[in-house]
């Protein structure tokens, strides 16, 4: 019996500079100029093994949500710490709207859309649910904090690539 080949193409990716194209990319959307996007990383260079397509796509979604979800205006910021030897925690913070208890209670739920009364009625309730199965997939975590009228932060956190020391 064969294997089912893999459909994800991991490898070493540089965290901090990957970041900062994937920021420059969503500011250049036209639906992302009157937002304001920031990173901040306490280090100059991370290394993750990881699939850097999937990667993007899950966290463009978060960014992109920051943006269609919130007024013009917004600040949203990305911060990027080191978390002891084995992992890193990227946060995406916003000081928008926040999420009512019951969106963030089923926000990774296949098809969830968020509260009925939302402004933003596009999309199809899949995109929360596929940015957790793919941080998943890259051996991560994902959480997220949400207060109405206060802001969001998700808090991802992936481990990182351990260089082995040569003798």
């Amino acid at each position: 019996m064969l294997d089912k080949p893999s459909l994800r193409q991991f490898g070493t990716l540089e965290l901090i500079g990957f970041l900062q194209r994937l920021i420059a990319d969503v500011g250049n959307d036209p639906r992302a100029v009157s937002y304001l996007l920031s990173l901040d990383a306490e280090i100059e260079s991370l290394e993750l093994v990881a699939d850097e397509k999937v990667l993007y796509r899950a966290l463009q979604n978060v960014l992109m949500n920051a943006v269609l979800h919130n007024p013009e205006g917004t600040a949203i910021h990305v911060t990027v710490r080191r978390e002891g030897e084995e992992s890193a925690n990227i946060m995406i913070s916003d000081n928008g709207t926040g999420m009512d208890e019951d969106t963030l209670n089923n926000l990774f739920q296949k098809y969830y859309r968020g509260a009925k009364g939302s402004s933003h009625k596009l999309g199809t309730g899949l995109g929360m649910a596929i940015v957790k199965n793919l941080i998943l997939a890259h051996g991560g975590f994902l959480t997220v904090d949400s207060e109405v009228s206060k802001g969001t932060t998700f808090h991802i956190r992936l481990p990182v690539r351990v260089h082995e020391k040569s003798i």
